[in-house]
């Protein structure tokens, strides 16, 4: 209980000598994160690395709502019921 805690960032180690050693640790793990990391022409190579183009075009547009549909949050008790009951005979 008391580890899962500490690595939570709950419960501080017990004395300064721990907290160091932890400190090193992640220091080194992400040193050789930052290490094996790939390199910007291979990214570009695997495609993930692109270049945009120098010019923006901007225009005015339209003033509208941006926030999605959620026909969930429509769902009275029997319909959830309803459904569920659905999935159980089709799963």
């Amino acid at each position: 209980m008391a580890e899962e805690l500490e690595q939570r960032n709950i419960l501080k180690p017990r004395n300064e000598q721990e907290q160091m050693e932890e400190k090193r640790e992640i220091r080194h793990r992400l040193s050789r994160k930052l290490s094996q990391r790939p390199t910007v022409e291979e990214l570009r190579h695997a495609k993930i690395l692109i270049r945009f183009c120098d010019y923006v075009e901007v225009a005015d547009a339209q003033d509208y709502d941006r926030r999605a549909d959620k026909p969930w949050t429509r769902l009275t008790a029997a319909d959830k019921v309803s459904v569920d009951g659905q999935r159980s005979v089709d799963g």
